[in-house]
């Protein structure tokens, strides 16, 4: 459900001073005659603020609380289950639950706003393509997101043979334009839905100053590829057992070439029991069922020296986006007394995974105060507990490789987070160990003795 002209619906104007505008034409106002406006028009800077509170003060109305991570979602908990989730995007409002909670959102939203017709099951939320599906028999619900009217309206660039020819030539002032309009398609398209052209579309940013003719046949190729892609899409399902996130993080090794690493980071929603498979089948690998919710690929901010500095760098700010999937996934499933979601790491770099329970130092200042964050989370339980799997069987590798996200896309489309035989894992003292724990080696990691805060 949409709102019309929502600023004007918003919170009366709260200026020290008073603004005026010209009428519009079709109000045939007399000349000479100027408004002084009551709301906030689209163009005020305030705008945005004072819908907002108007916005918030309704869900506050019915008793729905906002959530502290994400700042336009709201949920209506009643006898300790929650019976309402509002999602809202400026104007737009999406929802779902209960018919109870659902009947009273809408009986408020008509009756303070003016509103436009209501989309249910299959819809368009901000460029999004939704279709929920409610299941029978053993067939579980499931909701399916994709892009493809949104993928399939990307142009190509022009390049010409001539200019293919002289790969390392600057693109023209067009080009150049052609150039930031598709590599913002694309990046809008693999941060929503396409979790596989994450690496090459960021790279595609790299360059929006000064780029080549290279980099123009570079997009148009991952513009196919997007193309090829098109029916790809995120699929959530129910949550079976105790919720849980996995979360897979990357980085790509750092060259002499240039000490900027390329972070990525993959955030699943699973479940902590029931839903792993034995490693003793030969078909199809020890693992966990998991979808999709969360990801990034960017360059690191920091300038680091060393592979594990990378490493080290990624799986801290994948676990902080981590935690605050985790409040957000929290308030959806029970409400803001439920239980913490766990969050289990995944990494490829043993001397990482050694650093977390050593107290030895290593490395600069930067990189001892990001090892020291990860042991704290470890100690207090934030992050659950961390797993050492081979390089192959790292997903988050396709977020920080152009070319390396088979794994990544096969994991999105089965929901089937394959584990190895070889999974080292160890626990925070104060975590307990998941289903999945059976099939690999479990190390005893109790927190040494001079842990420090």
């Amino acid at each position: 459900m949409d709102v019309s002209t929502a600023f004007l619906q918003g919170l009366p104007i709260d200026r020290p001073r008073p603004v005026y505008v010209c009428p519009p034409l079709e109000a045939r106002v007399p000349a000479g005659v100027v408004w002084q406006l009551a709301k906030c028009a689209y163009g005020l800077t305030d705008a945005p603020r004072m819908w907002y509170e108007r916005v918030r003060a309704l869900m506050r109305a019915i008793g729905a609380e906002r959530s502290a991570a994400d700042l336009g979602l709201f949920v209506l908990v009643a006898d300790g289950a929650v019976i309402l989730a509002v999602a809202v995007h400026v104007d737009d409002f999406m929802y779902g639950g209960t018919a109870t909670g659902v009947s009273l959102f809408e009986r408020a939203l008509r009756a303070a706003f003016s509103v436009g017709p209501v989309s249910t099951g299959t819809f368009v939320f901000t460029g999004l393509s939704l279709s929920y599906s409610a299941g029978s028999g053993r067939r579980a619900p499931r909701l399916w997101v994709d892009q493809t009217p949104y993928i399939d309206s990307i142009d190509d660039i022009p390049v010409s043979a001539a200019r293919r020819a002289e790969p390392s030539a600057a693109v023209t002032a067009s080009e150049l334009t052609d150039y930031r309009r598709a590599t913002g398609a694309l990046l809008w398209a693999a941060g929503q839905t396409l979790p596989h052209l994450a690496c090459g579309s960021a790279v595609l940013a790299r360059h929006f100053r000064h780029a080549l003719v290279s980099d123009l046949v570079r997009a148009n190729l991952t513009i196919a590829a997007a193309r090829r892609s098109r029916d790809l899409g995120l699929r959530f399902r129910p949550v079976r057992g105790p919720p849980c996130l996995y979360l897979y993080t990357n980085s790509l090794a750092v060259s002499l070439r240039s000490s900027a690493a390329q972070s990525g980071w993959a955030i699943f929603l699973g479940s902590t029991g029931g839903a792993t498979r034995p490693s003793s089948s030969s078909v199809v690998p020890a693992g966990v069922v998991g979808d999709l919710l969360a990801w990034g690929s960017h360059r690191q901010r920091r300038v680091t020296h060393s592979s594990f500095a990378a490493e080290a760098y990624s799986l801290l700010q994948g676990l902080h986006a981590a935690l605050g999937v985790a409040d957000v996934a929290r308030l959806l499933l029970s409400g803001p007394g439920g239980d913490v979601l766990p969050v289990h790491a995944f990494i490829d770099s043993r001397s990482l995974y050694d650093a977390l329970t050593s107290s030895a130092t290593t490395g600069s200042k930067e990189v001892r105060a990001a090892v020291a964050d990860l042991r704290d989370h470890y100690r207090l339980g934030s992050l659950s507990s961390v797993s050492w799997l081979p390089g192959s069987h790292q997903l988050a590798d396709g977020l920080t490789k152009p070319t390396g996200g088979r794994a990544l896309r096969a994991a999105v489309a089965s929901g089937w987070l394959p584990l190895p035989r070889d999974l080292v894992t160890k626990f925070a003292p104060s975590g307990g160990a998941p289903a999945w724990a059976s099939t690999a080696t479990v190390v005893a990691a109790p927190a040494p003795d001079n842990w420090r805060l």
